[in-house]
């Protein structure tokens, strides 16, 4: 009397749970799935089921369910599969559909490139983006993302999607894993980038340091980032180049500021990155020094709005580099 009470106190909740799970684990097919799992006699029963077609017979387990869950054969440890048998349910019906979005740009125009000692070339500039973005809320509250993206700049050939991201989040805390974004713009190094393809973004106060890849692979590395209030907190490491980077940031009201630095596997791959911000109504205005193992660079840049579609941006930039021009 002892084990039927039990059978049937578990079977009536877990078909429960089980019912509910089959539009989101299909896996579970039937009811029958459930059944068979939670037989406490010595000797699985095989018996038809009204609830299944053509009365089919109970399954050895559910399908794609993990097979060290069906063991139930051993003596004194009933309650134990019981139970992980029940985490595994319950776990598989907390898991929503994923929200799956696309999403993407399109640009041409006129591009002149004038170098020092060769002839200005103009040309036709064209880009085309494709970012396709799934993500997941879990009823724990976690959230799970992936994003990839596809691009195709003055009609390259052979272009593919780039290595995925992906993201667990949970409160201020958020996990990236795979092609990361880094920490070093959250230092706010960028001061307005001008222009349709942005000139080579020579408002970037320092470049060359690990950063996500529109096109490639990028880092292969992990960030930890953290926010409370107005701060940020965040820390990164590349498997590929195994170099380490770390920022801060803070903004209240219309200030922010930030600094960041990657700690190099080799002392050219060493850069330290402050900014300071100010936003305003139409505009803002950004300040930065940079230092890239012993070559420095300060940008001052901002942008204003004209009218409804016309913004005016404009930067310059002083660099201590022997050789090396300002840049406006």
């Amino acid at each position: 009397m002892a084990a039927s009470y039990i059978y049937s106190h578990f079977y009536a909740i877990l078909r429960l749970n089980h019912e509910r799970a089959l539009r989101s684990a299909p896996g579970f097919h039937t009811v029958t799935s459930v059944h068979q799992l939670f037989h406490l006699s010595e000797t699985p029963i095989q018996r038809a089921c009204n609830e299944t077609p053509f009365g089919a017979k109970h399954l050895p387990y559910p399908r794609g369910f993990p097979a060290w869950a069906y063991d139930m054969k051993t003596e004194g440890k009933i309650m134990k599969k019981i139970l992980f048998a029940t985490t595994a349910l319950v776990a598989t019906a907390s898991v929503a559909a994923a929200d799956v979005t696309f999403s993407g740009m399109g640009r041409f125009g006129v591009k002149t490139t004038s170098t020092t000692g060769a002839a200005t070339v103009t040309d036709i500039t064209t880009r085309m983006q494709l970012d396709v973005k799934a993500s997941v809320e879990l009823e724990s509250g976690m959230t799970l993302g992936a994003a990839t993206r596809w691009r195709d700049t003055d009609g390259a050939a052979s272009k593919t999607f780039n290595a995925p991201t992906f993201t667990m989040s949970s409160g201020g805390l958020t996990l990236v894993v795979g092609n990361n974004y880094g920490q070093m713009y959250n230092g706010r190094i960028s001061a307005n980038n001008v222009g349709l393809t942005g000139l080579g973004f020579e408002a970037d106060v320092i470049t060359g340091f690990d950063e996500y890849s529109s096109n490639g692979t990028g880092p292969q590395g992990v960030d930890v980032n953290y926010s409370v209030g107005g701060v940020e907190l965040g820390v990164s490491h590349s498997k590929t180049t195994e170099n380490t980077q770390a920022s801060i940031a803070y903004s209240a009201g219309a200030l922010s500021f930030g600094a960041s630095m990657q700690d190099g596997k080799v002392a050219a791959d060493d850069f330290t990155g402050v900014g300071v911000g100010y936003a305003f109504e139409g505009g803002s205005v950004n300040l930065a020094y940079g230092d890239r193992n012993g070559a420095k660079a300060t940008t001052l840049g901002g942008t204003y709005s004209v009218a409804a579609a016309t913004s005016l941006t404009a930067f310059v930039k002083d660099s201590n580099t022997a050789g090396v021009k300002n840049v406006y």
